[in-house]
């Protein structure tokens, strides 16, 4: 035996948390012996149980349940006679025994038959979820729903446990409670090939959500064949039946308020199932929005005027969980989550045994972000951005949730050009030399196709000493071509300006400068890499900027206290056409911090945290006229 005025230098350490077992299960108790903090190893533990009818304790910790009832188990270190005793506290239940499953939706004659995301009661002993190793139907996990245990008084009363038929599991399935230690237990269940809200594919179904929200997990898209003229797609994009599967739901919370929707795609992410969410009478009449883990859809045809965007954004992390939060929304709202064939390795089968993405829905009333809602929610699409003013502001916003996109909207005062009425110059060839250049004039643009490798196409114009000269390509961010630009301007014969990517987002070329002197000026356009496709198409816009044109700089800074990898601010300036043309147009993208030239006109910005995570930030706006 050590000394007793060394011994108190030892301690024993050991969990002290109540173990839960059941009658026959066994496990291994551990504990932890240190001298002055320090591990003391080679020192032997005595376990001791005060109730051994109820559990008892055999050579080195191993503990078994003998009968129901309540003990503590103590450990000691042999031969410290002042190190200190712990205990844990140690509950038996009777083993796991399942007396009856019943679903509480579907009805059936043997009353076994459920369907995906259907909460079903597990009735029976040993349920405890505290205990519970595993519960599974099939093989895939089962969330949890609720539990209510049998009263402590009376030992032939049953526990109920609530789970959701989780989605995807076969149509001849088996609920597995397990215990830690051994004490396992089943029921066979038919699993109905559909989830517990179908039919919503052809038709909506109404979501009324109580002030407790509402919770469905085990959802699906199954992807089923389609007869011919059917499409079962509620987004905006009007995709095949082949290429697009939709759940559709009308939610009504009763009057005008804030409402969360959050969605989650179990041992997933969101990659590969976009949502898509709408608000009004239903997607043909009025605005949309699709929100993705690479890009957002902005959509209106209620106008004269339709108009579609997509704004790609690139999140640098993923998740299996949307959160959509909505401030001050009249009800029904109309939502749709959306499978795109294309984007999903989820392929057809047949009708009886369709293959699925599971999804879990769930809706709360109120406004429930990670971070409150800034003043200017709701601006999480673009047909509702919150105004700035120009030509000076300073706005304290918030990343509410880590997907949280920010519209805002200013404009710069003057007469904007009328993209439609911009005179078209088709290319000639061959271009390719400063002698052969095509010639333009300020407000024309030039459009052709860097169709063979090495191909350059020159163009020529005349400029006054002191013009502001503003030559810009629209290539890449059209989205049907392959250009690479490299954009190069020349006067007397020299090279003046370079422009390869004018943004760190884009392949797209612009240079803006003062002319040097008055005279003869070529640029020329061709792809950096040298390559030549028919796919290399261009638009280069030729202007004359004036005084009504701006210098625009956006700036955004933290104002909360994340290190620099969680705040990854990113931005995008759309020009807003859609009163001329029903479009908005990309015109740069760049983190943190953006400068361009503006002519008047209506503008968008878009802000999001790359990293994925709520902040608060401030956005700056200043401008200066060009002259």
């Amino acid at each position: 035996m050590i000394p007793s005025d060394v011994s108190d230098e030892f301690a024993v350490s050991m969990d002290e948390g109540l173990l839960v077992l059941t009658v026959g299960d066994t496990t291994v108790l551990s504990a932890d012996v240190t001298r002055n903090g320090e591990p003391a190893p080679g020192i032997p533990l005595r376990f001791v149980s005060e109730e051994p009818t109820v559990a008892v304790v055999e050579g080195a910790g191993l503990i078994r349940g003998v009968s129901v009832g309540q003990t503590e188990v103590t450990a000691t270190a042999v031969g410290l006679a002042n190190a200190p005793v712990v205990s844990r506290p140690v509950r038996v239940l009777r083993a796991v025994a399942i007396e009856d499953v019943r679903p509480t939706v579907t009805e059936s004659a043997n009353n076994r038959t459920a369907k995906w995301g259907e909460v079903v009661e597990i009735v029976g002993v040993g349920l405890d979820p505290v205990g519970l190793n595993l519960v599974f139907v099939d093989r895939t996990p089962a969330p949890i729903h609720s539990f209510v245990p049998a009263p402590a008084e009376d030992e032939s009363a049953s526990d109920t446990l609530r789970i959701w038929i989780p989605a995807g599991v076969p149509e001849q399935s088996s609920v597995l409670v397990s215990r830690r230690g051994g004490s396992t237990a089943s029921w066979a269940m038919d699993i109905v090939q559909e989830d517990i809200l179908e039919p919503n594919d052809l038709d909506r179904v109404s979501l009324s959500v109580p002030a407790g929200g509402l919770d469905h997990r085990g959802l699906a898209l199954e992807v089923r064949p389609w007869g011919s003229g059917q499409i079962d797609c509620w987004a905006a994009f009007s995709t095949g039946p082949d290429e697009c599967w939709s759940d559709g739901y009308v939610v009504d919370w009763g009057s005008t308020g804030d409402i969360t929707l959050v969605l989650s795609i179990p041992g997933g992410t969101f990659e590969t199932a976009p949502v898509s969410v709408e608000i009004g009478d239903d997607f043909t009449s009025n605005e949309n929005w699709l929100i993705q883990q690479s890009f957002s859809l902005c959509y209106d045809d209620s106008g004269a005027l339709p108009f579609f965007a997509v704004t790609d954004h690139f999140f640098e992390t993923s998740t299996d969980s949307l959160v959509i939060a909505l401030a001050d929304i009249t009800p029904p709202l109309f939502l749709s989550t959306t499978l795109y064939g294309v984007e999903s390795s989820v392929t057809p089968a047949p009708t009886g045994a369709p293959a699925t993405t599971p999804y879990d829905l769930r809706i709360h009333r109120g406004y429930q972000t990670e971070l409150p809602a800034d003043p200017f929610e709701e601006n999480d699409h673009c047909h509702l951005a919150s105004p700035l003013s120009f030509p000076s502001s300073s706005t304290d916003l918030t990343f509410d949730h880590g997907r949280d996109l920010d519209w805002m909207s200013f404009v710069v005062p003057g007469t904007p050009v009328d993209p439609g009425a911009v005179n078209e110059v088709a290319e000639t060839e061959p271009n390719g030399t400063f002698a052969q250049a095509d010639t333009l004039v300020f407000g024309e643009r030039g459009t052709g196709v860097i169709s063979t490798p090495g191909d350059t196409d020159y163009y020529v114009f005349e400029a006054s000493s002191g013009d502001q000269i503003d030559i810009e390509i629209r290539a890449e961010r059209e989205g049907d071509s392959t250009l690479n630009s490299l954009l190069q301007l020349f006067f007397g014969g020299e090279q003046i300006a370079l422009s390869d990517d004018f943004s760190i987002t884009t392949f797209d070329s612009r240079i803006t400068m003062r002319a040097p002197s008055t005279g003869t000026y070529r640029f020329s356009v061709q792809d950096v890499r040298g390559t030549g496709l028919s796919t290399h198409s261009y638009q280069v816009d030729l202007r004359l900027l004036d005084s009504e044109s701006h210098t625009v700089t956006l700036q955004t800074s933290q104002l909360s206290s994340l290190p620099a990898s969680d705040f990854r601010p990113f931005i995008q300036i759309w020009r807003d056409d859609r009163a001329t043309d029903g479009n908005i147009n990309l015109l740069i993208e760049d983190e943190a911090e953006t400068t361009t030239v503006l002519t008047p006109g209506a503008y968008l910005i878009l802000t999001y945290n790359k990293a994925g995570r709520p902040a608060e930030y401030r956005l700056d706006l200043s401008a200066a006229p060009i002259g």
